[in-house]
């Protein structure tokens, strides 16, 4: 995506699913404001990366799902690669302000065995030569909007 008003606008009319990450003052108000149900967390001063998951869209409904993407996420791999000794993983979405800690993520440590069963259970199968599970005729597909 080109700009946050664009992403946003393909968020509201549920074009994308996810949002995430975004620069940009007023994204969380205007994210909140995209679409009922929403959820947003914002950081505190520090560098913080996220993704906004659209929880009513066929999909991403599904907990099985939700708790699935987190799990296959190597958080401390990703904070490996991109901030090295220069930052830290977090278990909660405060930016590391211990005021506003929750340890969200905590419960949904990497695991691609896991992630891959959690699929398998909520009915997304592999097939055959397929590049991604199915469920009956659906791909399990997201799309991802992100400016670069």
């Amino acid at each position: 995506m080109p700009d946050p008003v664009t992403a946003l606008q393909l968020y509201a009319r549920r074009s994308v699913d996810v949002l995430g990450p975004y620069v940009a003052p007023d994204l969380a108000r205007r994210s909140l404001a995209a679409r009922r149900g929403t959820q947003v967390t914002t950081d505190r001063g520090a560098t913080w990366v996220g993704l906004f998951l659209n929880t009513q869209s066929l999909i991403l409904s599904d907990v099985h799902v939700r708790q699935a993407i987190a799990r296959s996420l190597d958080r401390p791999a990703i904070v490996e690669g991109l901030v090295r000794e220069w930052g830290e993983e977090l278990d909660a979405p405060s930016a590391g302000d211990g005021l506003r800690t929750a340890p969200t993520f905590d419960r949904y440590p990497y695991g691609a065995g896991r992630a891959a069963a959690l699929l398998s259970g909520a009915g997304w199968k592999t097939v055959k030569g397929a590049r991604s599970r199915r469920r009956g005729a659906m791909e399990l597909s997201i799309t991802v909007a992100t400016v670069s």
